[in-house]
Parts: structure tokens; C-alpha cells; sequence
């Protein structure tokens, strides 16, 4: 967030190094387990990730400065592709291929905050949910019961819509800097 230093995945661990000039790397993890779909928090200071380490992919967090990691989920479903909300106050992730959910960072408090078709979204190295600037709504592809794809968006208040409604295939739900669109594919 800060634009100065990225995180990257190399051979299953989490690096990060200086985004202008970069010569070095410093490594965050360091297991025989594979890592994946590292994210920044919005701190510049945290990052998310996913690792099986202990099995199946659990949500873990690290400090980028210190290494220091914490397993934050403990389910015994995969969780990928954890994605914080732009004031830092949640977390989203998949859980299995039939849930999306919202982990409130600063309690560790957990809920299912979507449930529905998922596909194997979780698999793909694509994003197929998207925090909105002001963290009120995500919007998120879901597939359909003839394997469909159709972009919805839920608000932190519970609220579902599905906004595409056309048969076929969309995805890759993004918002606007105004947040008052949602682009998609």
C-alpha cells in the first residue's frame, strides 16, 4: 500500500524487497510447506497469506519487518486467497469452495459472510473478489446452478445483489475509485 516495498511468492515462501532498485530480497517464511496469495494489510506493515503447513491452506499473518507469523485461522476446510479491506478492519477469504469469510482483524472474530457456488475460484491465481475504497461492499463472482458466472456485491450490513444478471461468464469484479461502478469481465 505504501509503494515502496512489494511481497512476493518464490518457490512457495514469502519475500519481500524494496519496490525501486531491488537487489535483495528478505524472506518472511521459511517451510517446507507451500505458501500462496500473499496480500499487504493496510498498515504497510502486515501481510496475509495462505500455507498448508499444518495440512490443509490456513490463514496466517506475518509482520513484514520482523518475520514474526500467526496462524489466525483453524479450520479444517482449505482458506485461500485472504484480501484486507482498505481501513484494515477485515479480512475476507474463501473457506472450502462454498463460503467467503469475513474475519474481523483486530477481535480474530469470524463469520460466514457469503454463501453459494464458488467453482474453484480459490484455486485460481486471479482475484475474483474486490473490497470497494470506503470497505461497505465487496463484490465477488459466484457461478450459478448451470455453472454461470454472475458478479454480486454484499455490503457489511448483509445486503446481496446480484448486479450482472446475464447468462454467461463474468468476472473479475472491480469497483471504481468512486466506488459508484463495478467493472467487470
Amino acid at each position: 500500500p505504501d509503494n515502496k516495498t512489494i511481497a512476493v511468492v518464490m518457490h512457495g515462501e514469502v519475500f519481500v524487497l524494496p519496490a525501486e532498485d531491488a537487489v535483495e530480497a528478505r524472506r518472511i517464511t521459511m517451510t517446507p510447506a507451500r505458501e500462496h496469495h500473499v496480500a499487504w494489510g493496510s498498515d504497510s506493515k502486515t501481510l496475509f497469506y495462505c500455507s498448508d503447513r499444518d495440512g490443509d491452506y490456513a490463514i496466517y499473518s506475518a509482520d513484514a519487518s520482523t518475520g514474526i507469523e500467526k496462524r489466525l485461522t483453524n479450520s479444517t476446510e482449505a482458506e485461500m486467497k485472504p484480501l484486507p479491506s482498505p481501513d484494515g478492519k477485515y479480512l475476507v477469504f474463501y473457506r472450502g469452495l462454498d463460503k467467503i469469510i469475513r474475519y474481523e482483524i483486530a477481535s480474530g472474530k469470524e463469520e460466514i459472510w457469503i454463501e453459494g457456488g464458488f467453482h474453484d475460484f480459490a484455486l485460481e491465481e486471479t482475484m475474483e473478489y474486490a473490497w470497494s475504497h470506503d470497505s461497505k461492499w465487496l463484490a465477488f463472482t459466484m457461478v450459478g446452478p448451470t455453472y454461470e458466472s454472475d458478479i454480486w456485491v454484499a455490503s457489511l450490513d448483509e445486503q446481496k445483489q446480484n448486479i450482472s444478471k446475464f447468462a454467461g461468464y463474468n468476472f473479475r469484479p472491480m469497483f471504481s475509485t468512486d466506488g459508484k461502478l463495478v467493472y467487470f469481465t
